[in-house]
């Protein structure tokens, strides 16, 4: 969490000058279940919570794979957030004002799907199940410069399909072990989003901490496997993270945006021979450009994006993969 404290850090003096802006606020209004667009998910992120659809998608094999050759699949996620209470400075939806502030609690449920178009009998490759709580807090230093925090704690559960595990016990054999990735964690941001004249620039710092919460295991999962019995547990139970990202903004019809996340990714070890073995680590590039239309802007409106991934396998049991890539044709759907 050092990295985490060094950011703040860095921002607080521009957060001070900040202050000395006329303060323009209202007393703090208090409304339960209403949404506001506070700190919003990394379209580039693949572990955000959001709508995303990316139908044309090309990829390395997934490991343990029939054909061995890169691969069609189709890759959605569903994920929702769901506002449970907001406080704010200000009036209905209305931007802050310099010296302001905003906090939004929301419960978060997310959804995501691999299906495998190449290999023998198209199998779903990973289901994952995502679910939490995050408090996200925004502060108006000035009008174009808004800072924030977010901290969320959340489960996340990932399963291997059938028709992928009944495919690889049937070509590897005992080679293959199913691993029962689930884990609880910490997740912690700071943010900063500045204004400009054709939309904003967010850059947010991440720090992910695995907890021992529920599964009564700290890492990112099971050490028990049914048919080869214990296995050593992770040890590497953080991963660092940073985004940029511009969206644009105003009303003026279909503008171009870009994000772009770079996580220090853990490639878990189901092999180690030592239970304080580290694992190691890899840089995971993921980049989005998509076409966003400004002047008819409404929920759940569709993006056509371009996505480009390369690093760790992001996907549950397959994140022992590293140096896997992706290039993707698909939608974001906004809230």
């Amino acid at each position: 969490m050092k990295q985490l404290t060094f950011v703040v850090a860095m921002l607080l003096p521009t957060l001070s000058n900040g202050q000395h802006a006329n303060q323009t606020c209202e007393r703090f209004h208090f409304r339960p279940f209403e949404s506001r667009n506070v700190l919003g998910p990394i379209v580039a992120n693949p572990r955000a919570t959001q709508i995303q659809l990316l139908a044309v998608d090309y990829s390395r094999r997934f490991e343990y794979s029939i054909v061995k050759k890169p691969h069609m699949i189709w890759d959605v996620n569903a994920g929702l957030s769901f506002p449970i209470f907001a406080a704010e400075q200000s009036a209905d939806e209305k931007e802050l004002a310099p010296g302001c502030w905003r906090s939004l609690s929301n419960f978060l449920l997310d959804f995501h799907v691999i299906e495998d178009l190449t290999d023998v009998s198209n199998p779903v490759n990973n289901t994952d199940y995502g679910f939490g709580f995050d408090e996200r807090l925004v502060y108006a230093a000035s009008p174009r410069d808004q800072f924030g925090i977010i901290f969320g704690l959340l489960h996340r559960s990932t399963h291997l399909g059938d028709e992928f595990v009944l495919n690889a016990l049937g070509a590897y054999a005992s080679h293959f072990k199913r691993v029962d990735v689930n884990y609880q964690y910490i997740e912690a941001s700071v943010n900063w989003d500045r204004k400009f004249k054709y939309g904003t620039l967010t850059q947010r710092f991440t720090w992910l901490n695995t907890v021992d919460a529920l599964s009564g295991h700290q890492g990112f999962y099971t050490t028990h496997v049914r048919g080869f019995g214990q296995i050593f547990p992770s040890v590497r139970n953080y991963e660092p993270s940073f985004a940029v990202q511009f969206i644009p903004g105003g009303n003026k019809g279909w503008r171009p945006y870009l994000s772009y996340n770079v996580e220090l990714s853990t490639v878990l070890n189901f092999a180690k021979h030592d239970a304080q073995q580290k694992e190691s680590s890899q840089f995971s590039h993921s980049i989005v450009i998509g076409l966003r239309d400004t002047s008819h802007r409404k929920p759940f409106t569709p993006d056509p994006i371009i996505r480009a991934y390369y690093g760790v396998n992001p996907y549950g049991q397959f994140r022992k993969q590293n140096d896997y890539w992706q290039f993707a044709l698909g939608f974001n759907i906004s809230e």
